[in-house]
Parts: structure tokens; C-alpha cells; sequence
């Protein structure tokens, strides 16, 4: 035996027990502490040369192989099973020591699964309870998972252990906040500030200057005072916190809320006023609060019974009324736009926009625009008073002056904004009286209301007057509106004209006047005569495209947004809209090349710098065409990237945990938390799931059938042969496809796998040949094959949990929930009946119900349900299938009251198809008849009358093989209500 075996043996035997919680000798002590040097340096070559010198002599350490499978899963990114089995072994070797427990943690961590590494961080710590490291990365584990209780104790050893530390308070106070303890957060902080001002070490006691720490956490502890209701407390402590706060906008913000609740309105205004004058003019958020202080002002003084204007408050502090907001309201809503007002409160409001902000202000848009609502209500409750105002003259001429003003300049969004003055009176649906308090107003979407609105016939003849003005005179007006406006048109008129690109903003402004009356034609003349003028407008070519889609030309809408584009081509907006247009009209190959334009990708990488920028409304609208194409594995791939990105995000959060404490941005750290907890509730990710969803249950309905080979015992033997050789020349071309993908496939791998780990070379200072690139995620499974190998009502149940859980308050939730439900079978006919009630609910309204969910609830009620139902489920849907039928005694009864209800015009065209397909189907008429119903309610004055809507009852007469004269009526209505229309 050599020498160098029997030291090593002596080593050995001197540490029976090294690797089991006994210490190494100082050698190999002093490498595993380099070892873990290295690793916490990202210097992963030189961590594994310490591991495997230290495992020379001790190959069953513990401690050693669990630092070693964590260096070498960042090390080495196609070496991860390796790793797992290394940090496996060395816990094996080694179960009582904490440093094993905490390295399979952060393992997992890695590996994004989190609840593993909660417990592994929890054991490692029954081991050693007071390790500040494991306690630190539990609380950010705890905190990403939403385990509020457990980071709330977490963060409390955190600061027995180290109470000398500002980032550990304050991470005490959040998660006291989180869990709903506010007074013990506020308690928290007072605590915390008091040994501030006891003394503390200097990066502490910068938090008593001016400075934007100590503004971020003053601001923060006022938001907790405010969220309590103390109204006093949190304006007394914003005047003693004056001094360090520098945030003035929050601040003056801040302090109106508070006066405002306490009542003191006059000093509100004048804090509001203070905003203002930092120029915060055209937020409508601060409109809206100084209407709410001026109308409880003039309720308090003269103690009149007006309004709740207190609910008018825009509180941001109130997370529910943040919701319904962000569902319900727009961004420049004011209780102008959204309520009906009293004639006193509108003229009080008048006249301080008019008299005292509007001078102060001239150049403010919102101070020009908000007076204009406020005459416009005068004028209706005028007319429905049935009394005489001059306020009606005051309208017409301010608006005069308003539209001149803008088609002087130039400004393309007009129509749009002058679309904000068609209102509709609706009130909240209840069994009780109505009252006054509770009607509001709605914008008018629909071009049957807008078309009957006096405010679009007023503005059209308006328009109409400025053109034929321009025609003859090159001047907007000549006839002045008032005596007082005499002399000023008059001396004007002789000398100055307007310029010809006024004619051209005229022309421009009623094409989009008539889009939103639906009178598309008119819109489309008026944009020829405007491209006649001026060819070179980008604006015309964009609401040409739209006007185009509208009225039916996906091709013609193209056409014209492409030559837009053309005009301009560092536009990246038209660039943008102009793929969007492809996409809508099935050519996702041409919608790549207008996209690609604008990335800076190599050739062929173009998908893939769009998956890495996260552009989720190309990938929704690419997912959308493929599904029209009935290309559902490569739709539902980019589905999948969508909701990759969400993922992705959520992960994000991550890196914020620790980073905001330490910088204390406490107030964005929890709006992001807040945000963050609504993920899932994003448009773009409601979108996708439901998409998937579709998909799926599609797939379901009609799974992909294999190649079969067709029957040859009926054919002769000419047939015969031709059957076969078209069997053989698409079985050939199948595997031609096959191959290539797998061909593209073998190359994408190859070529990652020649490139080299930039990271590891930086990191250790040398090449790392052997280290594959791991496979981009549009490289793998590039067609989607994959996922169409999952189990389709399995990916629904997943997606439909997902949305009823964090999106509940949108229709689509409960319908497709609905949908995947009673396709999942009879023992989830309770889900199913849950869904399509929560559905009626949100769907309810003065319009009647919503087709979608009449169609569904004449489904439920249409399926043999209660069979082979337990006698408790029986029950209940006995009991409750009454209900959702308006306790009609059959279904037939249901549809044929449907029906009856449905002969008013209120009724929306998709509600009249649903009807029509129900009648034939289970009610008392024949398809003929059915077909009649829907044919003669026509289009015209019907409300939800869409390309779409027209094309499914047009499909729904074909498949009932009704009278060819009853479909060419119906195309002809019509083509007469959309004249581009085109075929599908």
C-alpha cells in the first residue's frame, strides 16, 4: 500500500463521521467554504474543481454533493437530472444536516416548484431554526405563493434574530398589512420610527430627511391611516410629514381625500386647485373629485337633498371600487358623463368651469371639453320639464365654436371625441320603484341609438352646414349664431379664409360621424373625396380600412391599409394595424413579413423575438386565423405562448420581493402585489384561455380522425387501383411532412448545440464545448403536435377553474364553464346548472336575456338530466330547472314566450337566430315557419345587427333547406346594411 492510500485511510479514520454532521478536516473545511465562494460568484468551473477534491477524500460527504448538484444545474443546463440525483444523494448521506435540506430547497426553487421548497426550507429549519439565510429565502417563497400567515411569522423571527435592520421592520409591517392588520402594521412602523429618532445606525436615520425613502414610507404609513377611515389622523400626519414628503402630487391628492371626507370642502377645492396649478389639468380623475366637493359644498350650505356625491369619490383606496371601475368606467368619466344631474347642479358647475377655471386655464382640453356635457344635460332636463332655456342657443354655439376650432387645426380624433355626447339614459335593473338617484348614463355603442340620438342629428347638420360654407365661401360659418358674435365674424370673414385642408378635416370628421351611425356608404364617399384631396394622408387610408371591415371587405379594408402603410413606412402604429388586418383576412404568411419590418431579427428568428418581446396581440390574433383555418395544433401553440408569458410574469415578481423592501418603494410594491393577484384576470390571458378552451372542446366534439383506408369490396378494378394510388400518394406525402419537420427539428438542435454558453465562458474563463443551448420554446414542438395529445376536457377543466377563480365577473367565464361542464357528463349537471346561473346573472339587463346563454339554457333543459341522478341531485334540479325556465311549464312553452317577447325591436338579431333555431327545434313551428320569424324581423332599427350575426343566419336558413326566396331576402337585407359584404 502507498503512502499516499494509507494517509488518505488514516483521514478517513481519524472522521468516521464526516458527511453525517461532523465537521471536515480545516483542508477540505476551507475548500468547501471557496466551494460555496464560487458558487455564490456564479463561478461555477471553479466550485466543482473544490467539490470533487473535497469528494476525493470524502465521496459520501453530504454537504459537498448537495453543493456540487446545485453548481452543476447551473453549470450545465442539459445536466439537470444529474444535479437532482447528486443533491438526492448527499440528503441521503446526510438527513440531519441543514445545508442539504437548503440546497434541495433552492433546487426546486430553480425548478419553479415551490411548494417542495417550502418544505425543505422548513425542515432545514427544525435543524437549525435561527439560520437568517434559510428564514430569509422561506419569507420570499412564502410571500411569491401567497402564504400570508406563514411570511407574516417568518418575517417576525427575521426581526428578533435582527432587529437592528430597516429592510427587516419593514417587511414586518407589509405583511401584517397583507394579512388585513392594519393597526398592527401602523404599530409596526410607530415602533420602528421611534428607535429612529432613539438613534439607529445612518442608513436608518436617513429616513427622517427629505429625501425619497423617507417620502415613500411616510406616504405609505398616510395609506394606512387612510384605508382605516381616520381621516383626521392621516391629514394631521401629512401636515407634520410636509417637510420630508416629495411627492407633491400624491401629497396635495392625499390631502384633498382626507378634507373631502371631513367634510371641508372649501379647503378641498383649494387643494385641488393646487394640482391643477402644477398643470394635472386633463386628469379627469381630479374633474371628477372637484365636482364631488362643489356639489357637497352647495348640499352642505344650503342643505338640499341632492345626489350621494360622496360615492362619486374616486377612492383609490378601495380595491373593490378599482374593479368596477376599470369594468365599467372609462378614464375620462366624470359624474358629468355617468349620472344624471339636477338643472341647479349642472348650472353650478357651469358656471365655475366657465367663470373661474376656464380663464385660469385656457389651454386645458378637459376645461374646454366638460362644459359641453354640462349644457347638454341642462338642455335634456329642460326638455323634459318641458320648459324654454337659452341654454339651448349656449350648446349649439359653444359647440360651434369647439368643432370649428379643431377642423381648423387639424384634429383626426374629433368624431370620437365629439361620440362621448351621445348618451343614453339607462337605469339599474331592481324589483323596487326606481329612482332618480339611480339612473346613469351610457355612451351610445349601437348605430340604432345613435342614429335616433338629437345630439348625432344636431352634429350632422352641423357638419353639413360647414361643408356647403366651404363650398361656396371657403369658410366654416357665415351666418353668425348671436348678435354678440356679429361684428367678430363679420370682420373676420372679410379678410381671412380657411385653409383647404379644412374642407379636408370637414370631409374626414363626418365619415367617422357616419361610422358610428352605421351608415357606411356615406362614410366611404366622403373618405374617396378625402383621398381625392389629399393622397397623401396616412389618417384617411386608416379609417378607410375600418369603414371597409365594417361594411363587409375584409380585401378592400387590406387594400386600403396597406397602401397607408406604404405612405409612411417608419409608422410603426399603421405598421402594426396593417398585420392586424392581414391576420383578420387569413394571411399569416404576408402579416409576418409587415411585422418583421419593424423587428431587428435575424432572418427566420422573426417568431422567436416575438415570443421574447412578449407580443401578445400578434400571437392572439395569429392563434385566432389558425383556428379559422382549422389549424387547431399550431392555434393552440400560440395560445400556449400567451400563456407562457403570463407565467412568465407571474415569476417575475420574484426579484421584487427583497429588491422593493431594500429600496422601499412600499407603495408600487403593493399595487404590484395587487396587480400581480389579478394576473389572471388580463384581457390577453382571458382571451387565451378561452381560445384553448375552444379549441379542446372542439377537438372533443370532433376528435382527429386516423388515415383509415377506404373500402375496396365495393369497387371494381379500375377503382380499385386509382383508390389505391391516391392512398399511397397521401400516405407519401404525410411522411414527406413528417420527415421535414423532423428535419427542421434535427437542424435546430445541431445548430444550438455548436453554440457555446457565453454565460460559462464569462463566468469561468473558458469554453465549454459539450454544454448544449437548450432548444428555444418556438423550436420545440413547433407545430403543436404535443398538445393535441393532451387530454382535451382535461385542459378545458383547467383553464374554465382558472377563469371562474380569478375572472368571475365575465360572461365568457360562466358560458364556456358551462360548456366544458355538461360535456365532462351528467355528474357535473350541478356545475353546470351553477354556471348558467351565474351567467343569467351577469347577463340580466333591460334588453331581455342574452342569446348565448338562451341557447344554453334551452341545451340544459333539452338533456335527459335527471336520469341515473342521485335522489338528493334529482331534487335539486327538479327544483331549480323551473327557475332558470321563467316557470314555464315546458321547454316549449319557454321558447314559444321567447318568442313572443321577441317581436319588439329592442330585441338584438343574435337573441332573434337563437329564438328561430329553439322554435324549429323545440317549439311549436316548423323550420319554414321558423325561418319566416327570423327572415321578417329584418335588420333594419334592430339593435346588434353584425357582419357576423348576419352570416350565422344566413347559415342557419341553408342548413334548413328553406325557400330560395327567403334567403335572397335575407341577403338582400343584408348587403343593403353592409354593401362591400363578401362571402365567406
Amino acid at each position: 500500500m502507498s503512502s499516499s492510500q494509507s494517509n488518505q485511510n488514516q483521514t478517513i479514520a481519524n472522521h468516521p463521521q464526516a458527511g453525517q454532521g461532523r465537521p471536515l478536516p480545516k483542508k477540505e473545511g476551507d475548500l468547501f467554504k471557496n466551494l460555496v465562494k464560487h458558487y455564490e460568484g456564479k463561478q461555477y468551473k471553479k466550485a466543482m474543481k473544490q467539490a470533487d477534491l473535497i469528494l476525493k477524500k470524502f465521496p459520501q460527504h453530504g454537504e459537498t454533493l448537495a453543493m456540487k448538484g446545485l453548481t452543476l444545474y447551473y453549470f450545465s443546463t442539459a445536466r439537470h437530472e444529474e444535479a437532482h440525483s447528486l443533491v438526492k444523494s448527499g440528503l441521503r448521506n446526510d438527513m440531519r444536516s441543514h445545508v442539504c435540506w437548503h440546497v434541495y430547497g433552492l433546487l426546486h426553487r430553480a425548478d419553479r416548484n415551490y411548494g417542495e421548497a417550502i418544505k425543505c426550507y422548513k425542515q432545514a429549519l427544525r435543524i437549525d431554526k435561527d439560520n437568517l439565510q434559510i428564514l430569509r429565502d422561506l419569507g420570499l417563497l412564502q410571500i411569491q405563493m401567497r402564504d400570508l400567515r406563514g411570511f407574516v411569522i417568518t418575517r417576525n423571527s427575521i426581526l428578533s434574530l435582527k432587529p437592528t435592520l430597516q429592510p427587516n421592520w419593514l417587511a414586518f409591517m407589509l405583511a401584517k398589512q397583507l394579512v388585513g392588520e392594519t393597526e398592527g402594521a401602523l404599530q409596526v412602523i410607530d415602533i420602528y420610527l421611534d428607535t429612529l429618532k432613539n438613534g439607529g445606525d445612518s442608513s436608518s436615520i436617513e429616513l427622517l430627511e427629505r429625501n425619497y425613502a423617507p417620502s415613500e414610507l411616510q406616504l405609505y404609513k398616510n395609506g394606512l391611516l387612510v384605508s382605516l377611515g381616520r381621516w383626521e389622523d392621516a391629514l394631521a400626519h401629512l401636515k407634520d410629514m410636509e417637510h420630508c414628503i416629495v411627492d407633491r402630487g400624491t401629497y396635495w391628492w392625499n390631502t384633498s381625500t382626507c378634507l373631502f371626507r371631513l367634510e371641508r370642502y372649501e379647503d378641498c377645492l383649494s387643494t385641488l386647485n393646487q394640482l391643477w396649478e402644477r398643470g394635472m389639468t386633463e386628469d379627469y380623475r381630479l374633474h371628477a373629485a372637484y365636482m364631488c366637493a362643489v356639489l357637497q359644498n352647495k348640499k352642505k350650505k344650503e342643505e338640499n337633498d341632492y345626489d350621494a356625491c360622496r360615492d362619486w369619490w374616486p377612492d383609490n383606496n378601495s380595491k373593490k371600487k378599482q374593479q368596477q371601475q376599470a369594468t365599467s368606467s372609462g378614464a375620462m368619466d366624470t359624474p358629468a358623463t355617468t349620472h344624471v344631474l339636477t338643472i341647479d347642479q349642472c348650472q353650478i358647475l357651469l358656471d365655475l368651469y366657465q367663470k373661474e377655471l376656464l380663464p385660469k386655464h385656457p389651454k386645458s382640453l378637459a376645461m374646454q371639453r366638460i362644459p359641453l356635457t354640462l349644457m347638454l344635460q341642462i338642455v335634456w332636463n329642460n326638455e323634459n320639464d318641458n320648459k324654454e332655456s337659452s341654454m339651448k342657443v349656449n350648446l349649439s354655439e359653444n359647440l360651434d365654436q369647439y368643432m370649428r376650432k379643431r377642423l381648423n387645426k387639424g384634429v383626426p380624433s374629433l368624431a370620437h371625441d365629439l361620440s362621448s355626447l351621445l348618451l343614453i339614459k339607462t337605469k339599474k335593473s331592481s324589483n323596487n320603484e326606481e329612482k332618480e338617484e339611480s339612473s346613469r348614463y351610457e355612451r351610445a355603442c349601437d348605430p340604432v341609438d345613435v342614429v335616433r340620438h338629437s345630439q348625432y342629428q344636431q352634429i350632422l347638420q352641423m357638419l353639413n352646414e360647414y361643408l356647403s360654407n366651404l363650398e361656396k365661401h371657403s369658410q366654416l360659418t357665415t351666418t353668425p349664431t348671436s348678435a354678440d358674435v356679429a361684428v367678430i365674424i363679420d370682420s373676420q370673414s372679410k379678410q381671412q379664409k380657411e385653409p383647404p385642408s379644412t374642407m379636408f378635416w370637414t370631409w374626414f370628421c363626418r365619415a367617422g360621424w357616419y361610422e358610428l351611425a352605421g351608415q357606411y356608404s356615406l362614410a366611404l364617399g366622403d373618405l374617396d373625396r378625402c383621398i381625392d384631396h389629399t393622397p397623401t394622408a396616412v389618417d384617411v387610408y386608416e379609417l378607410r380600412a375600418r369603414v371597409s371591415h365594417k361594411a363587409g371587405s375584409l380585401s378592400q379594408a387590406v387594400e386600403s391599409i396597406d397602401k397607408g402603410r406604404s405612405l409612411d413606412l417608419q409608422d410603426r402604429y399603421m405598421n402594426n394595424q396593417t398585420t392586424r388586418y392581414l391576420l383578420w383576412n387569413n394571411d399569416p404568411a404576408t402579416a409576418l413579413e409587415r411585422i418583421s419590418l419593424f423587428l431587428s431579427a435575424k432572418e427566420g428568428a422573426a417568431i422567436q423575438t416575438l415570443y421574447d418581446m412578449q407580443c401578445s396581440w400578434y400571437e392572439l390574433e395569429l392563434a385566432a386565423c389558425l383556428a379559422r383555418q382549422k389549424q387547431h395544433s399550431k392555434a393552440l401553440k400560440q395560445y400556449a405562448a400567451v400563456l407562457s408569458h403570463f407565467d412568465d410574469i407571474h415569476e417575475d415578481q420574484f426579484d421584487f420581493h427583497s429588491y422593493c423592501i431594500r429600496k422601499v418603494t412600499l407603495r408600487a410594491y403593493a399595487d404590484v402585489l395587487n396587480w400581480e393577484d389579478m394576473l389572471w384576470n388580463q384581457a390577453y390571458y382571458r382571451e387565451a384561455a378561452e381560445g384553448t378552451i375552444r379549441i379542446y372542446l372542439h377537438l372533443h366534439k370532433n376528435p382527429p380522425q386516423q388515415f383509415i383506408e377506404p373500402d375496396y369490396s365495393g369497387m371494381t378494378a379500375a377503382e380499385k387501383k386509382r383508390a389505391k394510388a391516391i392512398v399511397r400518394k397521401q400516405k407519401k406525402a404525410a411522411e414527406k411532412k413528417k420527415a421535414a419537420a423532423a428535419a427542421v427539428a434535427a437542424a435546430a438542435v445541431a445548430a444550438a448545440s455548436k453554440k457555446t454558453d457565453v454565460n460559462n465562458i464569462k463566468n469561468n474563463n473558458n469554453n465549454n464545448h459539450n454544454a448544449k443551448k437548450k432548444l428555444h420554446p418556438t423550436e420545440q414542438d413547433m407545430d403543436g403536435e404535443e398538445l393535441l395529445k393532451k387530454n382535451a376536457l382535461e385542459e378545458c377543466k383547467k383553464y374554465s377553474a382558472i377563469l371562474s377563480k380569478y375572472a368571475p365577473s365575465y360572461l365568457n367565464t360562466w358560458l364556456l364553464q358551462y360548456d366544458v361542464s355538461i360535456h365532462r357528463g351528467p355528474n357535473k349537471s350541478l356545475m353546470a346548472l351553477q354556471a348558467l346561473f351565474k351567467a343569467r346573472k351577469l347577463a340580466r339587463g333591460e334588453q331581455g336575456e342574452h342569446p348565448e346563454v338562451f341557447s344554453r339554457t334551452v341545451d340544459f333543459c333539452s338533456r335527459p338530466i335527471l336520469n341515473d341522478q342521485p335522489e338528493v341531485v334529482k331534487q335539486v334540479l327538479q327544483h331549480q330547472i323551473p327557475i332558470i325556465l321563467n316557470h314555464a311549464t315546458s321547454l316549449s312553452d319557454y321558447v314559444n314566450n321567447q318568442a313572443t317577447k321577441s317581436s319588439s325591436s329592442t330585441t338584438s338579431l343574435s337573441m332573434r337566430i337563437a329564438i328561430a333555431q329553439a322554435l324549429a327545434k323545440y317549439g311549436d313551428k316548423t323550420t319554414q315557419e321558423a325561418a319566416k320569424f327570423l327572415v321578417q324581423g329584418g335588420v333594419e332599427q334592430v339593435r346588434g345587427v353584425t357582419i357576423e350575426a348576419c352570416r350565422m343566419a344566413l347559415k342557419t336558413l341553408m342548413d334548413w333547406n328553406v325557400d330560395d326566396s327567403l334567403i335572397r331576402e335575407w341577403k338582400a337585407l343584408a348587403e343593403n346594411q353592409f354593401p362591400l359584404l363578401e362571402e365567406e
